[in-house]
């Protein structure tokens, strides 16, 4: 199982190099987005790791392996993933659901992937609210480098100033929907790990998977008339970030409730 998780880093690199070089096409706006990228990562990596829903123990090359399976390998597997399905939706004449296919069906999968192998095989991942932190670093990663090349191609499209279009696109990702990846892939890891460390079937993962791929399904639909879409989005952020919230409000009381969140025992599960 290991390898498997080797080789999907290794393509990380790839993915971030990638990322990193399109930087070249607007040095000075593209090296500010940067800078916000990585106070992004800082801001809610800290957050997180101050909450009682971090795994105690847990050293930094898993945070790495999750931010970096996030921001490198998942772009890399969506990229190898996205062009079939909007190839398909576009020969079937679905504009409306065009993103939705090539975005949300192998953005989810990818990540949910990273977020499985690393709460496998990490020894200090021993609880559900421990693989929920694990998704939320996943998609904290898939988010900043995401946010980042937005921020990028927001300076190039702008007609008159590249580090204006960079603030504006950055502004209006932080203002509409921020964190969006976060919850995804948080609610997809809890549900793994609700199965992995509980007496939960597998169907319970399943039906998270689905849950996070639906709401991302729905964020990215794009009806032809603008009103409509904005009242989709709202309408869509208004459930996310409740299922979200209840989510976390219950990994919490699940963690106040351990007292035992300091050991690391072995999981017969894993035997």
């Amino acid at each position: 199982m290991k390898w498997w998780l080797y080789l999907g880093l290794a393509c990380s690199v790839a993915g971030l190099l990638v990322s990193l070089a399109s930087i070249i096409a607007s040095p000075v706006a593209g090296l500010v987005s940067l800078v916000f990228a990585c106070a992004w990562v800082a801001l809610f990596y800290w957050l997180l790791s101050t909450s009682r829903l971090w795994p105690v123990g847990l050293t930094w090359r898993w945070v790495a392996a999750a931010l970096a399976w996030g921001g490198g390998t998942s772009l890399v597997l969506v990229v190898a993933g996205s062009s079939g399905f909007m190839e398909a939706t576009r020969l079937a004449g679905s504009e409306l659901t065009m993103a939705s296919f090539a975005g949300a069906l192998p953005e989810e999968a990818a990540k949910g992937l990273g977020a499985f192998l690393i709460i496998y095989l990490c020894p200090r991942i021993t609880r559900p609210y421990h693989a929920l932190s694990i998704g939320i670093l996943v998609g904290l990663g898939f988010e900043a480098v995401e946010n980042l090349g937005y921020g990028i191609a927001g300076a190039l499209y702008h007609p008159s100033s590249d580090i204006l279009g960079m603030l504006e696109m950055w502004g209006a990702r932080t203002v509409a929907g921020p964190g969006l990846h976060m919850m995804f892939t948080g609610i997809l890891a809890y549900g793994l790990g609700l199965w992995l460390f509980t007496s939960r079937s597998f169907v319970v993962a399943l039906g998270f998977w689905g849950l996070s791929t639906l709401f991302h399904f729905w964020w990215n639909l794009q009806p032809p008339q603008v009103w409509v879409q904005v009242v989709s989005l709202i309408f869509c952020a208004v459930a996310l970030y409740a299922v979200f919230i209840a989510v976390c409000i219950h990994a919490l009381r699940a963690a106040r409730a351990d007292v035992h969140r300091y050991d690391t025992p072995a999981l017969l599960l894993r035997v």
